[in-house]
């Protein structure tokens, strides 16, 4: 590929992933020889100055988005009623995705424009990476905007992996149907 298709398209990638608090501190151009890093240098000056110089926080649509494996459906579902029962506005995939939609790109405009993000802990949700890419890219949100974003709740028993332990997390272990409408009361006075 031409460095003139490719560095700008990289470029947008990394700087994508920076806005959503993915630590990068520095891009590094790698090219052989002195004409082509003076091209680079003039393509990469050039992507810079068209950069917004403030970080531009994505209207809020919905009040929760709830991430869940789907095997643990029936429970999201039940937390969704649950939570629309408190007047909340809910992003559930399998309501608000139409088929033939590209749903990578919807579950990712949702993320960005959720008040809160449930993740529905289980062996399932761990296992998942569709699941692990949510959850991160809340967690990088959270960090950029410098509030709480993402409520973990822990369904049932798993061995989490440390970045999603560290998150105090609402019990509902295991299975507790009941504990749901404690947890969207709680989550509720949150959000």
């Amino acid at each position: 590929y031409a460095m003139e298709d490719l560095l700008p398209a990289l470029l947008d990638a990394a700087c994508h992933w920076i806005r959503n608090g993915l630590p990068l501190q520095c891009v590094k151009i790698v090219v052989r020889s002195a004409e082509t890093a003076l091209a680079a240098l003039a393509l990469f000056r050039t992507f810079k100055e068209a950069l917004p110089r403030e970080v531009v926080v994505a209207e809020v649509t919905r009040d929760v988005f709830i991430s869940y494996s789907r095997r643990d459906a029936e429970a999201a579902s039940a937390i969704r009623d649950e939570l629309q029962g408190h007047g909340l506005s809910v992003y559930f995939d399998q309501q608000s995705i139409d088929v033939g939609v590209a749903w990578q790109q919807h579950i990712y405009a949702a993320l960005e424009s959720c008040s809160a993000m449930l993740a529905l802990f289980s062996p399932s949700y761990v296992a998942s990476r569709v699941c692990q890419e949510e959850f991160n890219m809340a967690l990088f949100r959270s960090r950029r905007e410098a509030r709480q974003i993402v409520f973990p709740v822990y369904w049932l028993t798993a061995e989490l992996p440390l970045y999603m332990e560290m998150i105090n997390y609402l019990d509902c272990r295991e299975s507790c149907r009941d504990r749901i409408v404690a947890v969207c009361a709680a989550l509720r006075k949150r959000v």
